[in-house]
Parts: structure tokens; sequence; C-alpha cells
């Protein structure tokens, strides 16, 4: 579902854009990043750069512009960030759910950004406003986070800045003993099999005795 982009008066200016993009570089210099996601992460980071850039030189995009730039940032915030709570062994080579290990899925995850920023750039460069829509969408719909992006602009960033909640709901959480904390599935109501089996039983007796 297409959003609407945030008005001028809210949105981040490009300089405070610029000042959160200068506290990411935090996450490529952090040495538990593998470089596998360190080149992916800067190419990102270099586009957001690229799109603040192009931003003062357009300003009839430049909301557009900053629009991406800003989720762009909140995005790695929380990804990046949470691949980096755990531990290194159990992000690399775990499978949640039958699906890749959170390494592998945040290399697609970045991969992806990276050529979404570009087509987006492209888009802002030739004032092409159908182009610029459709990777705006894709921006919102597949890279949506729940960290507000002008909270990034007022402090440094780490991963102890995310939102518990975003944590939890990844299966992000790492308890003191190392080990992750992954979502409990919903259990059934306690008795709600022996209940159900009495009730079948109490059934089958009343029947029999109409017989």
């Amino acid at each position: 579902m297409d959003q609407a982009a945030p008005d001028d008066a809210t949105a981040p200016s490009t300089e405070e854009l610029r000042v959160t993009l200068r506290t990411q570089q935090s996450l490529i210099a952090d040495p538990a990043l593998p470089d596998l996601l360190a080149v992916r992460v800067r190419r990102a980071l270099g586009a957001t750069g690229d799109l603040l850039d192009l931003a003062d030189r357009s300003p009839g995009t430049d909301i557009h512009a900053r629009e991406a730039a800003s989720t762009t940032l909140a995005w790695l915030t929380e990804s990046v960030g949470g691949y980096l709570r755990m531990p290194r062994s159990f992000a690399d080579g775990h499978a949640l759910d039958g699906a890749h290990a959170p390494l592998l899925t945040l290399v697609d995850d970045l991969d992806l950004l990276g050529l979404t920023l570009d087509h987006t750039y492209d888009a802002v460069h030739r004032a092409d406003e159908s182009h610029l829509r459709t990777q705006l969408g894709v921006l919102r719909e597949t890279f949506a986070t729940r960290t507000d992006p002008r909270d990034l602009v007022q402090t440094a960033i780490s991963p102890d800045h995310i939102e518990s909640q975003v944590v939890q709901d990844r299966g992000l959480e790492v308890g003191e003993d190392g080990i992750p904390r992954l979502p409990v599935p919903e259990q059934p109501a306690p008795h709600h099999d022996s209940a159900h089996a009495t009730s079948h039983d109490t059934s089958q007796d009343s029947s029999q005795d109409e017989r």
C-alpha cells in the first residue's frame, strides 16, 4: 500500500540527514560487521549521500530525495544494528523458520536497497515522477521501519538505540548468556485437548444410550 510522502515541514533537512549519514559510518567500522555486509552498507550510504547532493540541486523533488535518504538511514540502523546484536555464529549460520540465515537475508536486502537507490537517483535526476513513485513505493513497502527518521538526527547511532519492540519482532533479542531469545509461538489454551476429548466421549455415550 502506497503511503503519503512526509511534508516538507516534518521531513529531516538535508543537513540533518548528512549529520546522520556521518554517524552511520560507525556501522562500517564495527569489527563485527563482515566484509560481505560492509561493502553493501558502504554502497547504500554512498548512494544516500549522492541523493542528498542531488536534493540540493533539485528543489522541485528534494522532498522525495530526502524521504528516500531518511528511509534508508532508518532501515540500516534497525537491520544492520539488529545483525550486530546477534552472536556471530548464530547470525551467520542459523536459518530461521526455513529461511536463509540472517547474514544471507541481509545481503539480499542490501543488494535490493542499493539497486532501488540507484533507480531513485535516476528518477530524481530525470524528474521522472512515475518512476520515482515506483521506487519510493519499493522503499516504503520493503524497507519500512518503526524508527522515526527524525530521531536519527538527534543522537549518534548504535545497535543499543534500536527500539526494543523491533528487536523482539525480528527475533533478535539475545540474553545475557549469549543465546538468542526467539519468539515463542502462540500456545493453545490449557486443557484444550482434554476438554475436547471429554466432550467427545460424553457425546458418544449419549448416542449409545439413545440406541
